[in-house]
């Protein structure tokens, strides 16, 4: 088995972020979780920080803190959150928008619909494009060909969490600060306006 692995690693990661795909199937998705743990850094063999997006607009958006199991997978820690099979939906080299297929086959998908994430999803495209959050050339690329066709065509379902990315090992790590900092602060920003419409409305009736 670890030979299998071993000989997977490499195609399984390339996968992972492979320009012309969105998702990673569930089998490289559930390899390359296995493989892209080092002992490299202590901060992160802990722990992972990550946001999580609840597809229930009445839920707040948080950040938690994702254990790493001794063999340094996150798949159970993301269990406790998705479900299972997790997937990854395309955002940049260094950012991944984790979600769990059950939400894209749920029978009611209105209530699974992550209007959220997909937004914050394309939020980071257009800082990336304008320049307000530092990228490599060929991210702005991906940014600018992602957003081109707009968030709509790019629907993410059920909860979501945000982790990052080492590009140079598909390793999953704690979602870059300024991409966290950026989700909560416009989360916040919208919660307050509905709460204002609730408000307004409550009154008009």
């Amino acid at each position: 088995m670890a030979h299998s692995l071993d000989t997977t690693t490499t195609a399984a990661r390339d996968r992972l972020h492979d320009d012309h795909n969105r998702t990673v199937s569930t089998s490289d998705s559930l390899t390359a979780d296995g493989m892209r743990w080092t002992a490299t850094s202590a901060q992160e063999r802990d722990a992972v920080h990550a946001v999580l997006i609840p597809s229930d607009l009445t839920e707040p958006v948080r950040l938690i803190s994702l254990k790493r199991a001794k063999a340094g997978t996150l798949h159970s820690a993301l269990a406790a959150y998705l479900g299972s099979p997790v997937d990854a939906a395309r955002c940049l080299s260094t950012v991944d928008f984790l979600f769990s297929l059950d939400g894209h086959y749920a029978d009611d998908p209105d209530r699974y619909d992550n209007v959220r994430a997909s937004a914050f999803r394309a939020g980071v495209w257009k800082t990336v494009i304008d320049g307000t959050h530092p990228a490599s050339a060929a991210d702005v690329e991906r940014a600018r060909d992602m957003f081109s066709s707009g968030p709509a065509f790019r629907p993410l379902f059920g909860p979501v969490v945000v982790v990052g990315v080492d590009p140079a090992t598909g390793e999953w790590r704690s979602a870059p600060e300024l991409v966290a900092e950026r989700i909560l602060t416009a989360d916040a920003r919208a919660a307050r306006v509905r709460a204002l419409l609730q408000g307004l409305v409550l009154r008009a009736g």
